[in-house]
C-alpha cells in the first residue's frame, strides 16, 4: 500500500505542475493578445463608417453591429454623422466654413458612383453598404435669388396671354393660340 500512495503522490505532483505551467502558458497567452487583435475581433462583428472632414482635420467613426445593420438607415447615419462632427470640431476649435445647419448628404471618398447613389436615398438600409466606407459630407449650397440675375425676371405664365382658342391635348402638354 506503501507503494502504490507514493505513486498516487507522484503523479498528483506531476498533475499540479502540468496545470501550474499550463496557467503560466494561458497567463502568457492573454498577454500576448494585443490591441490590434483585439479590433480585429471586434471589427469582425461591427459594420464601420469612417467619415472625415476639412482634409481629415475632423474625423470620426461610427459603428454598427453587422447583425443590426438592417435595422438603421442613411437618414439615421447623415444625423449621426451631422451630430458627431459638429462635436468634433467643437472640441478641437475648428472653424468649418460649412454651416451644420444646412442639408447635407454623406459620399464616398473614392467617387463610388453606385454607394454615392444609395446614399442620397434616406430609406436605404445600411446593410447595403461596405464595411469600412470612407465617406465625407456634401453641404448643400443654396443661391440667393438676388445673386442670379435670370431669377429677377418675371416668369411667363398663361395668365400673361389672351387665349384665341384651344387648338389641342397632348400628353405633356395644351396647346393654345393666343396674343400677348
Amino acid at each position: 500500500m506503501t507503494g502504490r500512495s507514493v505513486s498516487i503522490k507522484k503523479v498528483a505532483e506531476i498533475i499540479g505542475s502540468r496545470s501550474e505551467i499550463s496557467d503560466k502558458n494561458h497567463s502568457m497567452q492573454e498577454e500576448d493578445f494585443t490591441e490590434d487583435e483585439e479590433s480585429s475581433y471586434l471589427s469582425s462583428h461591427f459594420k464601420v463608417f469612417n467619415i472625415g472632414l476639412l482634409n481629415e482635420a475632423a474625423l470620426v467613426d461610427i459603428q454598427v453591429f453587422k447583425s443590426e445593420a438592417h435595422l438603421y438607415t442613411i437618414g439615421w447615419l447623415s444625423e449621426q454623422a451631422k451630430t458627431k462632427l459638429e462635436i468634433e470640431c467643437y472640441s478641437k476649435e475648428i472653424i468649418c466654413s460649412k454651416n451644420f445647419d444646412s442639408f447635407f448628404i454623406l459620399q464616398t471618398k473614392s467617387k463610388q458612383i453606385m454607394y454615392d447613389y444609395l446614399l442620397t436615398i434616406p430609406e436605404t438600409t445600411l446593410d447595403k453598404l461596405p464595411d469600412k466606407l470612407e465617406l465625407i459630407p456634401f453641404f448643400s449650397t443654396l443661391k440667393s435669388k438676388s445673386s442670379n440675375p435670370l431669377l429677377k425676371q418675371k416668369k411667363t405664365s398663361i395668365s400673361d396671354f389672351e387665349i384665341y382658342a384651344k387648338l389641342g391635348r397632348g400628353g405633356f402638354s395644351t396647346v393654345y393660340v393666343g396674343n400677348k
